[in-house]
């Protein structure tokens, strides 16, 4: 899964570093103002990817994060796929938004997954592993797109970097549905039966103890000696 998870990771860089490597050739065939492309190399996909991020984390939380992450990934491939077929400024900033909301959706599932993945020893090794995406998505989206672009022209160079993407998210659903990772266990539900109630109460420095009925988790029951970290 770690494998899978840093493979798209670095497409989801790829295809945002992609329009700065391309930007002269786009420029002089639909003749861009500076304000244009300022407004498509960064607004486009910022504004987008910030805005639907926040929502699209609060839902992986709560719905499978394997379908958000399959989703995410062809919807940014897609659209990256259909920047190589825009004719002009307007059919190219629609589809670099529509980048932005896919891109969204790729780290807030990846990086919980991982979390329920790894024990905590191992997360830090596991999270350098997937970072290690963004580097390679960066030569993807400098030198590779650059390369093709200049044997091919821009919009071969968007094509090869989208429609790979939607067999990756293909692959991405498929590898994770055979083992999905679970959830980890909420502290809150842990003791929520009818019979272990419990309420908290604060101590001083920050510090908090657990007041009420017994601890059904089988533990036991914190004090003001012990930190919530």
């Amino acid at each position: 899964m770690l494998a899978v998870l840093t493979v798209v990771y670095s497409l989801n860089i790829a295809d945002r570093f992609s329009i700065s490597t391309l930007i002269e050739p786009i420029r002089e065939e639909l003749h861009l103002s500076d304000s244009g492309i300022a407004f498509l190399t960064g607004v486009a996909l910022a504004v987008f990817y910030v805005t639907v991020g926040i929502p699209i984390a609060d839902l992986a939380d709560r719905v499978s994060r394997r379908n958000i992450l399959a989703i995410a990934i062809a919807a940014w491939s897609g659209m990256t796929a259909l920047c190589g077929l825009a004719h002009s400024y307007w059919q190219l900033l629609l589809a670099r938004f529509g980048v932005g909301i896919g891109e969204a959706g790729g780290t807030p599932p990846s990086t919980s997954m991982l979390a329920d993945k790894f024990p905590p020893a191992r997360r830090p090794m596991a999270h350098t592993i997937f970072a290690l995406g963004a580097c390679l998505g960066a030569w993807l989206g400098s030198q590779v797109a650059g390369e093709v672009a200049e044997r091919s022209g821009w919009r071969a160079a968007f094509l090869v970097l989208g429609v790979p993407g939607l067999a990756v998210a293909l692959v991405a659903a498929s590898s994770i549905t055979r083992r999905p990772p679970p959830r980890a266990p909420s502290a809150i539900r842990c003791g929520s039966s009818p019979g272990s109630a419990r309420r908290f109460t604060s101590c001083s420095a920050g510090r908090w103890r657990r007041s009420g009925a017994g601890d059904s988790c089988g533990g036991p029951r914190p004090s003001c000696s012990a930190r919530i970290t």
